[in-house]
């Protein structure tokens, strides 16, 4: 407010000079023209300035970012046109050759702005048009159309977070789907270029201040930084499965990308606006993270506040479920998974991770149920196919050791003579759960060719079958693969 006074004081000053200039020395001539035309340019520099500082506290960095960015041409052209106009002046051309050309350099100004600001909400229109339709083609696992749709919306618009986020998050469920490390790396790629961007604020020169106009701007900005934090969340995800990948390619514990990926997860619950209904989602993220780093009391209480927080509270119990199994509490794990399934009873990846709770329970039977629930809504989960083939393998070795074990012939019964081959009735159930295993294991291998593990099972279950020769050949493939077995 004070510097404000003083340039209101220096405006007058500037205004009342060339007065009492005039007054006190009106011999001076044209050296007065030239001073009071000096006081002239000074008045003009000093108005600039004043109405600049009064508005300083208003200004809209972001926004006035945003329309240099979208009406970009029309500054360039504005800049021209003053240059233009200034050499009309310097020149010394009539007033009125100069008035025609400012008139007709203005209506091409308007013109341009109305150009620039209607292509840039047809660019807005039909970048949502090809991102929905992106997130379609993502949702049928139809993803070479996904990312056609994608890379159209960003050719029309490349500072598209929406695009680019939903981009990354279809190559890195590629990825992760098909164990497909490049997918991943090229969904890194992208992610990290949608962070460098920012938020992508709407353009306005001054901050509102009318009730009416003020929540609009308010909720506009409060998106473009949700935006930003969910790169930033999706930037995260992408790290957990990268590091996945590579730890079961090298076998250890990998953990500078998790590292990275908590950093990351951490900074888009700082980024998120107060009650953004996306938080809950980053909590459980940050504790898949923490999970992942084998830090499993932070995870649950990470998991906890994602439930407190409401909307994804299905991941929370979920991931929460996930580090209870870790620590060996299966009871506590299940009654957690079936929390997550009764909230959101089609997730294929929470009837699996039940299934591995059962399983390591010991209860095979049951944990085949779960599995093919899994199987049920993701046909191309890999990883449930893989289990379920070890399910149904384990269950093959135990009627077989349970035969070894009670060494039964024959069965005496109802006072006649009945030479029951149990032999036969129980290799014939010993058969049934190994060739089930076989085709889970070969579902498993089709979906995801590259990983060795599921090559391994096969032959494990091959070389039971007492076909050693295909049992070989599935172990040279797994060594392939970089298996160590």
């Amino acid at each position: 407010m004070k510097l404000n006074a003083i340039l209101c004081v220096l405006v007058l000053m500037v205004l009342v000079a060339p007065a009492l200039v005039t007054l006190v020395a009106p011999a001076v001539g044209n050296e007065m023209d030239d001073l009071q035309h000096d006081f002239g340019n000074i008045f003009l520099i000093v108005a600039v300035l004043f109405v600049v500082l009064c508005w300083w506290n208003r200004l809209n960095w972001n926004g006035i970012k945003a329309y240099i960015y979208v009406y970009r041409f029309t500054i360039i052209f504005g800049v021209i046109s003053a240059i233009l106009i200034g050499f009309y002046i310097y020149y010394e051309k009539s007033w009125s050759e100069i008035a025609s050309i400012a008139i007709g350099l203005v209506a091409l100004i308007i013109a341009l702005i109305s150009l620039e600001s209607s292509t840039s909400q047809l660019k807005e229109i039909q970048t949502d048009y090809w991102n929905t339709r992106g997130i379609d083609h993502r949702k049928n696992k139809e993803y070479y159309d996904a990312f056609q749709a994608f890379d159209k919306g960003i050719h029309l618009d490349n500072r598209s977070t929406k695009c680019l986020v939903n981009k990354a998050n279809a190559l890195c469920q590629k990825g992760k789907r098909f164990g497909d490390e490049s997918s991943l790396e090229e969904a890194l790629k992208t992610i990290d270029y949608a962070i460098s961007i920012g938020p992508k604020y709407p353009p306005a020169i001054l901050t509102r201040k009318t009730q009416r106009e003020k929540p609009i701007q308010e909720n506009q900005e409060e998106m473009a930084i949700q935006g930003y934090a969910n790169a930033l969340k999706s930037k995260c995800d992408i790290l957990i499965h990268l590091a996945d990948l590579r730890e079961k390619h090298a076998g250890e514990q990998i953990d500078e990308l998790r590292n990275e990926a908590l950093h990351t997860i951490e900074k888009a619950i700082a980024t998120y606006p107060p009650n953004n209904p996306q938080l809950p989602g980053a909590y459980a993220t940050k504790g898949t993270a923490l999970y992942k780093l084998s830090k499993y009391d932070d995870a649950i209480e990470a998991c906890d506040k994602a439930v407190k927080l409401g909307r994804y509270e299905a991941l929370g119990w979920a991931i929460k479920g996930n580090a209870l199994e870790s620590k060996g509490n299966h009871w506590a794990a299940i009654k957690d998974f079936n929390k997550a399934i009764e909230l959101k009873p089609d997730s294929s990846v929470f009837w699996y991770s039940k299934g591995q709770s059962i399983r390591a329970l010991g209860d095979n039977l049951l944990a085949l149920h779960a599995y093919d629930k899994a199987i049920e809504f993701d046909k191309l989960d890999s990883d449930a196919w893989n289990q379920r083939g070890m399910a149904m393998f384990d269950l093959g070795c135990k009627s077989l050791n349970s035969l070894e074990s009670q060494n039964i012939k024959n069965i005496f019964s109802n006072g006649e003579l009945f030479w029951l081959n149990t032999d036969s009735a129980v290799y014939g159930e010993f058969n049934y759960y190994l060739n089930n295993a076989l085709n889970s294991f070969d579902r498993a291998i089709d979906i995801n060719p590259n990983d060795s593990m599921f090559w391994v099972n096969k032959g494990r279950v091959l070389s039971e079958l007492g076909r050693t020769t295909e049992a070989n050949e599935a172990y040279a493939k797994a060594r392939e693969l970089g298996s160590s077995g």
